[in-house]
């Protein structure tokens, strides 16, 4: 007689829907905390890690993501780099901001130890435009440009854009090709998932 099966315990992520700029001036994402890759995560990224499973809802009809509990996978093998997938590095950063975001909304976000260089900015459907980079706005600061000043004055042109199902060998290519490093990671409809930082690749 066989043993019975026993069911896959599940771990359930609550989804928010927010604007991912700091002034909540772009389209509303579904977001999450992933307490497994301790990050800021986009469900269209999310819906791409192995331990995904689906999207429920609770009784009240609040979204939340079911994946498989650490204890319930084996650990994933280590995949070489040049097939891996872009989906395994992508992070949603902490702060985006929109192109007339004004200085003065991010300055607390523009200390020695922000945890990353390149400052996303989105238009209105949550799509990238550019990036900003934190050494160039606390330089515009250092030589007196008003607070007021708009970010967009320092707006770098779009960095190399990539799909979640881009190689990390075609990402690193591109990389190389290209003037600008960073490289931004959308979806098909061209929205905003999360940034792919050169460092990460040249790891």
């Amino acid at each position: 007689m066989r043993g019975k099966l026993l069911p896959i315990r599940t771990r359930r992520l609550p989804i928010v829907f927010r604007a991912l700029d700091v002034e909540g001036k772009t389209k509303p994402l579904p977001v999450l905390l992933c307490p497994a890759h301790g990050a800021l995560m986009t469900v269209g990224n999310c819906g791409r890690c192995a331990r995904f499973r689906r999207v429920e809802f609770t009784e009240q009809g609040a979204p939340v993501v079911a994946c498989a509990a650490d204890r319930d996978r084996p650990a994933r093998s280590v995949v070489a780099r040049d097939d891996a997938q872009v989906q395994s590095l992508v992070r949603v950063p902490s702060l985006c901001v929109a192109q007339d975001t004004p200085i003065a909304e991010i300055l607390p976000f523009l200390g020695p130890h922000s945890s990353a260089d390149a400052i996303p900015v989105l238009d209105q459907d949550a799509r990238p435009i550019g990036l900003v980079s934190r050494a160039d706005l606390r330089c515009m600061i250092a030589s007196g440009v008003a607070l007021s000043t708009a970010v967009s004055t320092a707006l770098r042109t779009l960095p190399i854009r990539v799909l979640p199902e881009t190689s990390l060998g075609e990402a690193l290519a591109l990389q190389t090709c290209s003037v600008r490093r960073d490289c931004v990671v959308v979806g098909a409809d061209g929205t905003f998932l999360g940034l792919l930082p050169a460092s990460e690749l040249s790891d």
